[in-house]
């Protein structure tokens, strides 16, 4: 479902192909490295046209002090989205971004805007929350390697789940989101 807000979507479709990291490890651990690859693709049946809702461009790596802001549907907020404005990135490894935003459960996959000339561009998308120094802070994964590896995975793949295979479990609990 694509912009949803107060129970409603402007666009639903169907996934085709789902496709997670291969060097992602499920579980509640917030090591760097699985942060690093907290990514999937969704490839849809069918394309959303641009005239309903338009996509954002990709943008490299957020720099330590930078602003960013972050959209997300988390615990208690699910109908509408909100914008976090006024945070920015702490500090930045090879693998992960830090940032001050104060995000909650259910964050997790939301996007992490960096805004360029009037124009929000995605720079990365919310991992998991951690508390570094005292402070409440979100973990964002990287977007270029691992991204591109994913790009490249799917365009490899013929419409079958690639990754984890289906258990008894949800795919959450697989994913070890929930317990």
């Amino acid at each position: 479902m694509a912009g949803w807000r107060n129970g409603r979507a402007v666009a639903q479709r169907t996934a085709k192909t789902v496709i997670v990291h291969k060097k992602y490890t499920p579980g509640r651990d917030v090591a760097i490295d699985k942060v690093a690859h907290d990514l999937a693709l969704i490839r849809l049946l069918q394309p959303i046209s641009p005239n309903v809702i338009k996509g954002f461009e990709r943008r490299g790596i957020p720099r330590a002090g930078e602003n960013v802001k972050v959209v997300s549907y988390a615990e208690n907020r699910a109908e509408a989205p909100s914008i976090e404005d006024l945070c920015h990135v702490m500090g930045e490894d090879p693998r992960a971004v830090v940032l001050t935003c104060d995000v909650d459960h259910g964050s997790s996959g939301s996007p992490i805007f960096v805004i360029e000339d009037g124009t929000p561009k995605i720079a990365s998308v919310v991992s998991a929350k951690a508390v570094v120094g005292g402070q409440k802070v979100a973990l964002g994964a990287m977007m270029d390697a691992p991204l591109s590896d994913l790009m490249a995975q799917l365009n490899d793949v013929r419409g079958a789940f690639q990754g984890k295979r289906p258990g008894r479990q949800s795919l959450a609990q697989q994913l070890g989101r929930v317990q």
